[in-house]
């Protein structure tokens, strides 16, 4: 940092909870160490170097517990269910206070699910979006899934990014809750994946016991009201439906990750574009994100 003198920096670290990590002993110290060391870390170097570097530290909805439906908000108690959520509540609370103590400019953004043809294909939306078109193609026969009953709050992630950018340009650090405030099961984002590439989920899909997690959030729901307040930011996309501009999938197109990803969530292909504004388009990162969606690079 003394040498780049970064004027923001994004901390992301995850790593995912997948059902390996609850059967190999390490992973869990290693999720401590990568999430809750890795933001310590970086709140210490910005401290010692006093350069005023504004910090973005990536929390989760799965801090909270599972509250039957009900949205959740910045003043909702954590109740962590796994090593992963554990890690992010510890540096979450990391954040607030050397926020506190040190005059530190430092916010964390509590997302909720954001999905794009990004992802890698260890999520399970991804791998079902991925799956579908192979299948689709005659490449695999069937999928394998865990529990398709849970319910989540799934925003598009380019808008998500937006919010997280909107937060280090206020004078003043707070954290924020980003979600559309809709749930959708992860049965109906299934059948929209196959259907967008004209196939019947029911005749592809076999239930996997081994895949379920030993404790799970049956019903993640967000409630961004602060974000609409304060940031001025309102998602334009969920889960669920989009505005009217949105494609009708792959159908009469090219069966691919990125068109079926566009279909669930009901984006243009120039969507990137639009919500990019100026300012921070400077990021080379993102620019190059949002290229490669405008574009339809990413399959």
């Amino acid at each position: 940092m003394s040498r780049t003198n970064p004027k923001p920096v994004w901390q992301s670290t995850k790593k995912a909870k997948t059902p390996a990590e609850w059967q190999v002993s390490e992973q869990p110290v290693e999720t401590q160490d990568s999430i809750y060391l890795g933001t310590l870390n970086l709140l210490e170097a910005i401290r010692f170097t006093g350069r005023g570097i504004k910090l973005y530290n990536a929390s989760s909805s799965e801090c909270f517990r599972d509250r039957g439906g009900l949205p959740a908000t910045e003043e909702i108690a954590f109740r962590p269910r796994s090593p992963y959520a554990v890690a992010k509540s510890a540096a979450f609370w990391q954040v607030s206070n050397y926020r506190e103590a040190y005059a530190i400019f430092a916010c964390s953004g509590i997302l909720f699910n954001h999905e794009s043809p990004l992802r890698p294909e260890r999520f399970v939306t991804q791998k079902i979006v991925r799956s579908a078109c192979r299948i689709a193609q005659g490449k695999q026969k069937k999928l394998n899934l865990g529990n398709i009953e849970i319910q989540r709050d799934w925003g598009w992630a380019p808008e998500y990014v937006e919010a997280m950018y909107r937060m280090l340009q206020r004078e003043v650090a707070e954290d924020f809750v980003i979600a559309t405030g809709q749930t959708r099961k992860l049965q109906d984002f299934v059948a929209t994946a196959f259907e967008a590439v004209g196939l019947d989920w029911r005749e592809h899909i076999t239930i996997d016991q081994t895949l379920f997690r030993p404790t799970e959030i049956m019903i993640g729901r967000g409630d961004a009201s602060k974000a609409a307040e304060k940031l001025g930011w309102k998602p334009k996309y969920n889960g669920r439906s989009g505005p009217d501009d949105g494609p009708s999938g792959s159908r009469g197109g090219r069966v691919n990750a990125s068109n079926v990803h566009r279909s669930l969530f009901a984006v243009p292909r120039l969507m990137a574009r639009k919500i990019f504004t100026p300012r921070a388009r400077k990021d080379e990162g993102r620019v190059t994100a949002a290229k490669q969606l405008s574009e339809g690079q990413v399959s």
